[in-house]
């Protein structure tokens, strides 16, 4: 696996937390 890939997968990861983080909080 490339760096490149691994960078993105942690990025999604971590855009998918704060987005959780924002409906549990909204909600």
């Amino acid at each position: 696996m490339s760096q490149g890939t691994t960078a993105n997968i942690f990025f999604l990861n971590w855009a998918k937390s704060q987005l959780q983080q924002v409906y549990d909080g909204a909600y």
